[in-house]
């Protein structure tokens, strides 16, 4: 739409030739920061570095173009012997309604999402990975979307593995992976792109912009992580001490040979046929190593934040 009397020219849309040379303007500076921020040098096995520069350039475009902005309330499943708060002014249960499902609160999340056409939603362990290169490109868009989801806890330290947030989403899962389980935990992949934040400001001149946003950052995340990570400690500990077990197999259902683990992300890798309390999940016990560790660099950086009598797993 060209500026008019009536269209301000800042407000017009440009069309025709001004469009394409704005595109061709936009490709060019994409590429060149491309460049700078994913060097392609030496290229393994003979791959043509012209070839891996483009598939580099076409997975970091669709990650970013799946990036969305969510709104609604996931669908809960509160344990045996709860007792569901009910706002004032809300209705009671109907006939036949579980009285446990409950509505978490309204929420707004800003992340990446797995597959736009089949899973157009949030996943939290998913989104570790994501994150894991978006911080490369964009560190602000990275804290952006990581802040957004730490702003899911709830007072436990509980965070909704998957987010499906509004009627859209729901129209989209099956009713037996729509409710989600104050027990169940999803990998915390988030200390992947946190830790990622913490080296690169660790390696930067002290007074740098970026490094002091990210302190900002990682000192107002610090209560939740903290909150993340004693949750984990305490909620999927097994019965050996220093062992973890990912909780929530059904050892009831006669649907499956192996009980799947979709808290663990590795959905139908083998575990014990018959899950019980003994079982001790050796990838869950990993997952804590490393939370250890970021935690412990994480607090460094952000200023001292660990204190030096506290413990990790």
């Amino acid at each position: 739409m060209p500026a008019t009397p009536s269209t301000p020219e800042h407000l017009a849309l440009p069309a025709g030739a001004p469009l394409t040379r704005l595109a061709a303007d936009r490709e060019s500076l994409f590429d060149e920061r491309f460049e700078m921020t994913f060097p392609i040098r030496d290229t393994p096995g003979g791959i043509d570095a012209g070839s891996l520069r483009e598939v580099s350039k076409a997975a970091l475009s669709n990650l970013l173009g799946s990036m969305g902005y969510f709104v609604g309330a996931s669908k809960v499943k509160l344990p045996p012997g709860s007792k569901p708060y009910t706002p004032p002014g809300s209705s009671a249960p109907t006939p036949g309604q579980d009285p446990l499902v409950v509505d978490y609160w309204r929420e707004a999340l800003f992340t990446a999402t797995p597959s736009r056409s089949f899973f157009p939603r949030g996943f939290l362990w998913d989104e570790g990975f994501h994150q894991l290169l978006l911080q490369r490109w964009d560190a602000q868009l990275s804290r952006d979307a990581i802040g957004h989801w730490l702003d899911l806890m709830n007072s436990q330290g509980w965070i909704p593995r998957e987010q499906i947030l509004g009627k859209e989403a729901r129209a989209r899962v099956p009713v037996e992976f729509m409710l989600q389980h104050p027990s169940h935990a999803n990998p915390p992949s988030l200390y992947l792109p946190l830790l990622a934040h913490a080296l690169s400001a660790a390696g930067a001149a002290a007074d740098h912009p970026e490094v002091l946003s990210t302190q900002a950052f990682l000192r107002r995340a610090w209560p939740r992580l903290e909150a993340w990570y004693g949750w984990f400690n305490t909620s999927q500990a097994g019965q050996q001490p220093g062992s973890y077990m990912w909780k929530g197999r059904d050892a009831a259902t006669e649907a499956e040979l192996n009980p799947k683990t979709l808290m663990s992300g590795l959905d139908d890798y083998p575990r014990a046929s018959h899950p019980t309390t003994d079982e001790r999940h050796v990838d869950l016990l990993a997952w804590m190593a490393l939370a250890s560790g970021a935690m412990a660099e994480i607090g460094r950086v952000a200023g001292g934040l660990l204190l030096p009598t506290s413990r990790h797993a």
